[in-house]
Parts: structure tokens; sequence; C-alpha cells
């Protein structure tokens, strides 16, 4: 995680205002808890969704959170399926936000958010397409966050491109960066795919034939130059993995 932090304040220029980290992460919070609410799928589940606490690096946990049972001592965001949580780490989001902006803040809490429903639905797949269907689910849950997070869809996606691919080049975990925009331009409706297992393998193994995904592909980069379209594709939560 630190060589992360240096590699993104390396490579990614800082926005001259500090962020204010804290009402950054309640603004973020509060509307994902309320669209997974608005999820008509979600909530006919009457599935909650995951609490977040708010944590500094290097501030331990006892439980079972980690491979330790006895502790686990924060380093970065993550999802907790023990207790339904979702722990941040503001210092890893103050880092991302200064490099990236508020997207930035977004993305990483749908993504944990994400993970609570891979959860609760008790899933896991192998690596990278466990990760790549928690990216395809976040861009579900974030919708139409731009209005009231003040990021476009060009933002969150630049999320995906950027900062998470570093220290994953090769897709071995988390996917590529292609692989992890594409899936969450899924998620947002973007284009015409699910998050189930059998896309995010054609996914993984670089089997979706799309243009935007062949851009992403051959050139890492912004969105910005991409015409992404409007979301067409939505569908609920649970129709996107089941």
């Amino acid at each position: 995680m630190k060589l992360i932090f240096a590699l993104i304040f390396l490579l990614f220029p800082f926005k001259a205002v500090k962020a204010d980290i804290d009402p950054l992460i309640e603004k973020t919070s509060r509307y994902l808890i309320e669209n997974w609410y608005a999820d008509p799928s979600l909530k006919e589940s009457n599935w909650y969704p995951p609490q977040i606490i708010s944590l500094e690096s290097g501030k331990k946990i006892y439980g079972g959170c980690g491979k330790d049972h006895s502790m686990n001592k924060v380093a970065g965001s993550f999802y907790c399926p023990a207790f339904h949580t979702v722990v941040l780490d503001p210092q890893q989001l103050e880092v991302f936000s200064k490099a990236i902006g508020p997207a930035s803040i977004a993305y990483v809490v749908a993504h944990e958010f994400a993970h609570g429903v891979q959860h609760i639905r008790d899933i896991r797949l192998d690596a990278p397409m466990h990760e790549l269907q928690a990216d395809c689910i976040a861009g579900r849950l974030i919708d139409e966050g731009s209005k009231k997070l003040k990021i476009t869809r060009e933002d969150a996606i630049d999320m995906t491109l950027l900062a998470f691919s570093i220290g994953d080049e090769h897709g071995v975990s988390h996917g590529t960066p292609a692989q992890r925009a594409f899936a969450f331009t899924i998620g947002m409706g973007l284009v015409d795919y699910t998050c189930k297992e059998e896309d995010m393998k054609k996914l993984a193994n670089n089997e979706i034939k799309n243009k935007l995904f062949e851009d992403w592909s051959n050139i890492r980069g912004s969105s910005s130059n991409k015409n992404l379209g409007k979301p067409i594709y939505k569908k609920n939560v649970l129709d996107l993995i089941d």
C-alpha cells in the first residue's frame, strides 16, 4: 500500500486546495446508503447496507476481519464480512482525493459496499473475477451519484483506470485498468453485459468484443476523450449478479 501511495504522489498532480476528507466520506456514505435502499432488488430482500466506520491507518481492530483473527491493523480501506462493515482509511482516501478528486471516495466506498453484496449472496469468485464483479456492482451503486456527489461518470471511471491499476498492471488479483473500467461501465448501464460470473470470466480473459474495451486495452489514460453514451442498459443490483 505504501508503494501505491508513493506512485500516486509521483504520477498525479494534486489539487491546490486541501481536501476536507471527513465531509466527503460522510456525503458519499450517506448517498450510497440511500441508493442501496432505492434499489428495488435490495429493498425487497430486506438486506441492510454495510455499516461504515472510519479509522486512521495503523489503528487495530480486534475480531475476525483478518487472517489473524485476534487483530487486524488498518492499512487501507476494506470490507469486513464478519461484521458486514466497511472500514475506511481516511489517510488512504485523502491521498486518492488529492490526486484524482472526490470520485475516488465514491469509487472506494462503492467498491467495498459491493463486497458486502457478494458476502450476502455468498459469492466467491476466483481472482481477478471477484474484484471485477465488485467493480461492476460498484458502478450500479454509484448510479446517478454525479448529481449529488458532484462527479461525472468519466471521473469515476478514471478512478478505475488510474489509481487502482497501480501495483497490478497484469491484472493478476484485481484486473487490468481496462478490465476494471469496463466492469464499472457495465454496472452503470453503459454497455450490454452483466456482473455475472460468465461475463466476468470473459472480461478477465479479454474475450469482450466491444470498442470501448478495445480502446482502453490499447492505451492507458483518461476516459475524458471517450464517448460513453447514455446508461440505457441499467439493471437492479441482483439482476446484474443472479
